[in-house]
């Protein structure tokens, strides 16, 4: 009974499994009319057998984990096997966890708690993480052997303090990956932002060897590295000499390595420094926790993750300043500055981190303090020793002679010592603005959404427990850390000039902050000892991982825009606008402080909660006291406590207030998940979430939207016509679209052309349809209207292109362009491969979708087939009435009704379908055929004889054959006339078996005796009226017509056999394959057909 329980509980944890990524695999789509409502929300789910198989696949992975970890575990422990089984079953119960994916289904909670629609999201994919971490966790619990086995390897591997051998290791390593990442950051994005000003300084100092830079800039010396314009970024001296308006500190950095290898090598400068940074933060981590396995994970960590990931490989000063910092501050904490080298290397830091940023002069100067007062506490080493006063007054000197030569500098140049004389010069008085700092920065630095720390590196949220306990144990240190991170944090919150940083990788001015911050980041996370923080930290150091991953498959998305919007949560938002559940600081937003209260609280509840959990605390001691739960019980305790946390979490941000700013959506990321959710339509059910039933999309239901902004066409005759709107050049797949411009015009009594409309793909190479209007085609002047233009794409299009071409001869306004796809020919085309497929099922469902989205005739006229094939005739007889009274011409429609009533012994009206489809199409071959056989049955003989003798002028081949290509065209033989010498005289039979879309080309090679030739042509017929030839393209054949061309080519004598087939020309260059034959069976890998013995004399 004991084994039976474990087995139900590894397959109800298998089917939660496979339930959850059955779910993730069903696109979901909200409509972009929505107002928010449920019923706006589709999920396009597979069929039944498909979910089964998930949970089949879930079950059987899961049961092979959980036998060969318990066979491991009970060869380990040395138990009985089938005890340690039914142990390990219950290891597996946070699985469960994964069912709350099914909330997003439930429509109260969604219009109550709009954000569980996040799970629907990539995001619902976090879920795995805590389900995981909760099965380690009783895994740990229950077996009690994984942890004990890992605290010794590691005590093995860790045991002694950092070699030169590691620290070697750890600069290596950071090298390589920084390089890699500079190397796809530069192949990617190329260099932006400050970057290419920075490298023009470099240049300048190079081959100018001056500041001078007004003459790089008119040289365009920047091209080596910049492709297009760049605007000048410079100062007015007093004599107008124009100097760069950046730092000169890192140019000079990059001189030699420019020098060497250009650009490329100044990018590799920067890694280096970015590794060297790397290194002094493991060495500061250590030099706190004296704790190599913590210094290591702050150093992977922080290293890897962003910001400095990015700034490592771009050139900003960030690195560089961080590095100074780093550097100068180690040597302090690890006393190397009381000897006169460590004096002199301190001092030149302090010098030289001025150059690099302006607001690096106060931490130069309170780490200067520092320094001093370090030494002046030191109690074995007393400050009036003549080697201590002078380890004092060299860093003190080679700081003032920096500031002194800075002033110097900026009175020789603009007449001002100040720091700020070079922004002054431009007219910029005001750098820093305590109303941008209190209302958008002080904030935004950490928590919004497109630049702050803690959303790219939440990890960071562990450094205020930190700060806690190193104010507990060294408030002096403590101190100075809040006092030097501020005079670098004010600054940056409250700079006029963008204080997130321009056009920049993000948290970009943290970046200088981090050395100092890993301290308290170090001891917060050394302390951790509850399980719980433990697991709170995976999660957090997997979502800075993440946004690593994301980052570097698109680095266009870590640059920030300076809009306040995370452009990869807007970019993912579907159902749920992702950025309105995160703060943003800009001059217009609201809400932001509410949301930011959220999360302050959050994080604030969280360290009290963390720094409570520290081995000294009294609460640790008290609830260590009081918790008496025996193991098994504890381990389900804490497990559905952190379960419990996350859940009331989550809700509490879900229920929050959305800010109103935000509450839209993406128009491309809009048409990036309605591209995605079109390739899903012949899921098996479409459902709407209310509903919850199969119910097909409309027409209208869907749309790609495009423009966020008009396009205006003002009349100017210094101008030429021109193009006031080009692209998007996105992809499409094949199939019917109609697009709708919404414009006006400023004179409607215009009778020239005033826009012409068109579509395009391949740069304008290759057109589907255009339009040219005039202004008499608009109703009023002065109001937009919409004007609509149909086109068709035979193949899936990669950059599809709308064009408006104003012709400039009256003012016209483009306001927005719609592309809404012709859902039923998507339905019907997905209906069609699924025949060939033989997924008969699939094709009806496609088929029903297709005729309800839109009157679609010929879908109602597969199902027709459909029936019959079943025989099911009474049923089709419903289908073709449909078709015709939708298209009375459609005679192959006729001809079907007509076997239904013959199978239904109904003669008469079978007789007249027969009659009315031959009526329509005189070439339909299957309605003379079955007029042939009802009259024999009837013993009609006059009527047979007159059917006969029109049957066999139609179709009396040589040599008969029947082979089918791809469903579509029927090859039903060919004749020959070798009478003329010289000449060969041949007839192919063909025949349409369905609606063809492609203008395809026939092929004929012939070969024997030492002679080849070939016949390759398009469909050409004889004019019954005219008797003259023409080509007969292919998308013209009608459904049932037989097609008989006639030809008379010149031909060698002798006995040739011929290889024939058909073949697209023009997109696919692709010969049809043969799906079966009479004569060959089943051929679906041959494209063509042989045909022997025709003699030419």
């Amino acid at each position: 009974m004991k084994h039976l329980q474990s087995f139900f509980l590894i397959l109800f944890a298998g089917t939660t499994i496979g339930i959850f990524f059955f779910i993730r695999s069903a696109p979901a789509l909200r409509l972009l009319e929505g107002n928010g409502t449920d019923s706006e929300i589709l999920w396009a789910f597979s069929s039944l057998p498909t979910l089964l198989l998930f949970c089949l696949t879930a079950n059987v992975a899961l049961a092979s984990v959980w036998w060969l970890s318990a066979f491991f575990l009970s060869k380990r422990s040395a138990e009985d096997f089938w005890h340690v089984l039914q142990r390990d079953a219950f290891t597996y119960l946070p699985l469960e966890f994964l069912l709350i994916s099914l909330l997003q289904f439930n429509s109260l909670l969604t219009h109550y708690f709009a954000g569980i629609l996040l799970l629907s999201h990539s995001a619902g994919y976090w879920l795995l993480l805590p389900a995981l971490l909760g099965v380690y966790h009783l895994k740990i619990r229950l077996h009690g052997q994984l942890s004990p086995f890992s605290r010794r390897l590691t005590r093995r591997w860790f045991r002694s303090s950092p070699s030169w051998r590691l620290n070697a290791a750890i600069f290596l390593i950071s090298l390589i990956i920084y390089t890699s990442v500079g190397i796809r950051l530069e192949r990617k994005l190329g260099l932006g932002g400050d970057e290419p000003h920075y490298l023009l300084i470099t240049h300048s100092l190079l081959h100018d060897r001056d500041l001078k830079i007004r003459n790089n800039y008119n040289q365009r010396d920047y091209q080596t590295f910049y492709h297009g314009n760049l605007d000048v970024h410079v100062s007015i001296a007093k004599d107008t000499t124009r100097y760069s308006i950046h730092p000169i500190g890192m140019p000079v950095l990059m001189i030699p390595a420019y020098a060497i290898a250009g650009h490329r090598g100044a990018i590799l400068c920067m890694n280096v420094l970015g590794a060297m940074l790397a290194l002094f933060l493991f060495l500061i981590a250590f030099s706190h926790t004296l704790n190599i396995r913590i210094s290591l994970l702050v150093w992977a960590m922080v290293s890897f993750t962003p910001p400095l990931l990015l700034y490592a490989a771009q050139l900003y000063p960030e690195t560089p300043s961080g590095l100074f910092l780093a550097a100068a501050y180690y040597l302090i904490r690890s006393q190397k500055h009381r000897s006169y080298p460590g004096s002199i290397a301190l001092g030149l830091l302090l010098a030289y981190l001025p150059w690099l940023q302006q607001r690096m002069i106060v931490p130069s100067v309170l780490l200067l303090c520092y320094h001093l007062l370090s030494l002046w506490l030191a109690k074995r080493h007393p400050f009036w020793r003549k080697s201590h006063i002078v380890t004092a007054i060299i860093p003190t000197i080679l700081l003032a002679v920096s500031g002194l030569m800075m002033a110097g500098q900026n009175y020789l140049f603009f007449r001002n010592p100040l720091p700020n004389a070079s922004y002054k010069s431009v007219g910029i008085d005001e750098i820093f603005s305590w109303k941008i700092m209190l209302h958008e920065g002080l904030l935004g630095l950490l928590f919004d959404q497109e630049a702050g720390l803690l959303i790219y590196a939440p990890y960071f949220i562990f450094l205020f427990a930190g700060f806690l306990l190193l104010w507990r144990c060294e408030k002096l240190l403590t101190g100075f850390l809040l006092l030097t991170i501020a005079s670098m944090y004010i600054p940056c919150a409250g700079f006029t000039l963008k204080w997130r940083g321009a056009w920049s990788p993000v948290a970009r001015y943290m970046v200088t902050q981090i050395p100092l911050l890993i301290i308290p980041l170090g001891l917060g996370i050394q302390h951790i000892h509850n399980a719980l923080h433990r697991y709170a930290l995976v999660l957090t150091i997997s979502v800075s991982a993440a946004w690593s991953v994301f980052f570097l498959q698109t680095p266009f998305l870590a640059i920030m825009r300076n809009q306040g919007i995370n452009q990869l949560f807007n970019q993912a938002s579907n159902l749920l606008t992702l950025p309105s559940y995160l703060p943003s600081f800009t001059p217009y937003s609201e809400g932001s402080f509410m949301l930011a209260g959220f999360w302050i609280a959050t994080i604030a509840l969280f360290s009290l909660s963390l720094y409570r959990s520290f081995p000294f605390s009294r609460g640790r001691r008290v609830r260590q006291r009081r918790d008496k739960r025996p193991d098994k019980q504890a381990a389900f305790f804490s497990v559905g406590l952190w379960y419990g946390v996350l859940i009331l979490f989550s809700g509490l941000l879900t229920f929050f207030p959305l800010r109103p700013e935000l509450l839209f959506r993406s128009e491309q990321a809009q048409n990036a998940h309605l591209r995605k959710f079109l390739t899903h339509i012949d899921s098996h059910a479409i459902l709407r979430q209310t509903h919850s039933r199969k119910q097909p999309l409309a027409e209208s239901d869907i749309r790609f939207s495009y423009m966020s902004r008009p396009r205006k066409g003002i009349v100017d005759p210094s101008q030429p016509e021109r193009f006031i709107l080009t692209g998007p050049r996105d992809p499409f797949l094949r199939g019917k679209y109609i697009v709708t411009f919404d414009m006006m015009v400023a004179d409607t009594a215009v009778e020239e052309p005033v826009v012409t409309l068109d579509i395009v793909s391949h740069h304008g190479n290759r057109s589907y349809n255009f339009q040219t209007l005039k202004g008499t085609d608009f109703l009023r002047a002065g109001e937009f209207q919409q004007q609509s233009l149909s086109f068709e794409l035979n193949k899936n299009v990669n950059d599809l292109e709308t064009r408006v071409y104003f012709h400039n001869r009256t003012d016209v306004v483009v306001r927005k362009v719609h592309i809404q796809p012709k859902m039923s020919e998507f339905y019907y085309d997905d209906g069609l491969v699924a025949l060939y497929t033989q997924n008969m099922s699939q094709a009806a469902m496609l088929f029903s979708r297709a005729t309800i989205a839109s009157n679609h005739s010929k879908a109602s006229y597969q199902l027709g087939l459909l029936e019959q094939a079943a025989k099911r005739w009474e049923q089709s007889i419903a289908y073709f009435q449909n078709v015709i009274a939708a298209d009375p011409a459609f005679a192959d429609a006729y001809y079907r009704l007509g076997l239904a009533y013959q199978h239904l012994h109904d003669d008469e009206h079978a007789l007249q379908a027969f009659k009315k489809a031959i009526e329509e199409l005189p070439s339909h071959l299957d309605g003379w055929n079955a007029l042939t056989t009802l009259y024999q049955a009837q013993g009609k003989d006059k009527m047979l004889d007159s059917v006969t003798q029109t049957f066999s002028k139609l179709y009396a081949p040589q040599y008969r054959y029947n082979v089918n290509f791809s469903d579509q065209i029927l090859f039903l033989g060919f004749s020959i006339d070798t009478s003329v010498r010289g000449k060969l005289h041949i007839d192919y039979y063909w025949k349409a078996l369905n609606d063809i879309a492609s203008n395809y080309a026939i092929f004929v090679h012939f070969s024997g005796d030492g002679h080849k030739f070939q016949h390759d042509h398009f469909p050409t017929v004889r004019d019954a009226t005219t008797g003259d030839y023409r080509t007969y393209p292919t998308n013209r054949w009608k459904i049932g017509e037989l097609i008989r061309e006639e030809f008379e080519i010149d031909a060698p004598a002798g006995t040739f056999q011929a290889e024939l087939g058909i073949w697209e020309p023009e997109f696919t260059r692709k010969r049809l394959p043969i799906r079966s034959s009479v004569r060959t069976g089943w051929l679906r890998k041959r494209t063509t057909v042989t045909l022997d013995g025709i003699q030419v004399h």
